[in-house]
């Protein structure tokens, strides 16, 4: 496809006409006749030979040539030579709009032909995680593609397209979504529809939320362990059901209705004891550990409880009481948007400060002079002396608190490479993603730019200046004889 980069210069082709009109404004050569009848005879000649005169044509060519030149067209390929091609592979991408095939079935025949006619090519699989394949000939990443599949929570785009371009630099990039593309370059192919969804958007022990995503009301019901309820939800709205039985370890519910997703019309929830390995004998905090629901254990630990000042973040969340004490202070201020602090209060009361942990630790307690008693980093603490905690119930809503997390084994698809809602090992995984469930709708497709772009100015004007050689050395038409 040849694309105008200055299509005004095409103002001038009416030009050739000057070129031509000064062209034939020339004399014609003249001969001597004895008659008449031989001059008109030699004219029509001359006249029916300058209707074919290859040097005006020459020169016509060459003047168009030139003004098609000064437009700057430019030559844009079918498909690139280097390629990285991103899959959207989220759980929206299961939908189907109507009768038709999945949104990644739909993407899946957009991208082969891109694909196919690359040179080079990486394929990324956009989840939670992107999955790179390649870099190989687009032809042979086509049985990749083939076996891509979709449910995870969420497509990351933005980082799918980053680890393409690491594996390939300075490649096209196409991005076949259902969801708005990434900010940056690159082309894009929508594979969205108009399907209407209902589906669970957040499990609990005792509790469930349903997002409906359709253009009208909602009826129907949602079952859980034994357990029937009536919703009736309007289009864009949340519907809440609270469960007459609260159970305290899984539930699972369902859906019946039956939509564009289905990925979201079953859900399951876990909750388990955290297991926690102590590295020090201390039967009061056994003790509080117990009373906060957790197991202690010796190995495979979700959580490590151990004294001494952090000095690298540790590869699970761990809990550090300090072994070394300095002036005792009372706490006068505390980090109430932290989640470790729902039902905490520490007001007024002492402790011995800490030596401070190493950079990166943020503070959650203070005292009055600004110094941190209470430290965190991720999921890990960093505490003042156990001795400090003795008797005091701060410490089991403090253990609570940062243990929660732990106990919850609900986690979103996509995860450990599981597509499928359900029980599995010791974690249940759900899709429970409203942007998910909020199918995206249609957008327009952006493919300026995926092509190689070859100027073809410079050729224009090289075959413009032939052919003005050319007819310099052309000859008139022979006048008649």
């Amino acid at each position: 496809m040849i694309e105008l980069q200055n299509p005004l210069a095409l103002a001038a082709l009416p030009l050739a006409l000057l070129v031509y009109w000064l062209y034939r404004q020339r004399r014609l050569p003249t001969r001597p006749a004895t008659a008449v009848w031989l001059l008109k005879r030699g004219r029509r000649r001359s006249a029916r030979l300058r209707r074919w005169d290859l040097r005006l044509l020459a020169l016509l060519a060459a003047f168009m040539l030139l003004v098609l030149a000064a437009a700057a067209p430019v030559w844009r390929g079918f498909a690139p030579a280097r390629l990285v091609l991103v899959v959207d592979a989220s759980a929206s991408m299961t939908a189907r709009d109507g009768a038709g095939p999945t949104r990644l079935a739909r993407a899946r025949e957009l991208a082969k032909p891109w694909l196919r006619r690359a040179g080079q090519a990486v394929l990324v699989r956009a989840g939670l995680e992107p999955q790179t394949f390649g870099p190989k000939t687009g032809a042979a990443l086509l049985g990749n593609l083939e076996s891509l599949r979709a449910g995870d929570a969420a497509a990351d785009l933005a980082a799918a397209r980053a680890a393409g371009l690491r594996l390939l630099p300075a490649a096209r990039v196409l991005i076949v979504s259902d969801a708005a593309p990434p900010a940056g370059p690159g082309a894009y192919l929508n594979v969205a529809g108009l399907g209407a969804n209902v589906g669970i958007t957040a499990l609990g022990p005792g509790f469930a939320a349903v997002f409906n995503a359709g253009p009208g009301v909602w009826r129907g019901r949602l079952l859980s362990e034994g357990e029937s309820h009536a919703l009736q939800i309007a289009p864009g709205r949340y519907g809440l059901v609270r469960f007459a039985k609260n159970l305290a370890r899984r539930r699972a519910a369902l859906e019946p209705g039956g939509d564009a997703l289905r990925l979201d019309d079953v859900a399951y929830s876990l909750t388990s004891a955290p297991r926690v390995r102590l590295t020090f004998e201390s039967k009061a905090l056994a003790r509080a550990l117990l009373a906060v629901g957790a197991r202690l254990v010796a190995n495979a630990p979700d959580a490590v409880i151990t004294t001494g000042a952090p000095a690298n973040a540790n590869a699970r969340p761990t809990l550090y009481f300090a072994s070394q004490a300095g002036r005792r202070e009372l706490v006068a201020g505390f980090d109430l948007t932290s989640e470790l602090s729902r039902g905490l209060d520490l007001s007024g009361l002492g402790f011995s400060l800490p030596q401070p942990p190493p950079p990166g630790w943020h503070a959650l307690a203070r005292t009055a002079g600004g110094d941190g008693l209470i430290w965190q980093k991720g999921a890990s603490l960093y505490l003042p002396p156990l001795a400090d905690w003795r008797d005091r119930p701060q410490l089991v809503v403090l253990l609570y608190n940062w243990l929660a997390p732990l106990a919850n084994r609900t986690r979103p698809l996509g995860t450990d490479g599981v597509l499928q809602p359900g029980f599995n090992a010791t974690a249940a995984y759900s899709l429970l993603s409203p942007g998910e469930t909020n199918l995206p709708r249609p957008r327009p497709n952006e493919t300026a730019g995926l092509g190689e772009r070859q100027p073809l100015a410079p050729w224009l004007i090289l075959l413009s200046a032939l052919l003005l050689v050319l007819a310099g050395r052309l000859r008139e038409p022979a006048p008649a004889r």
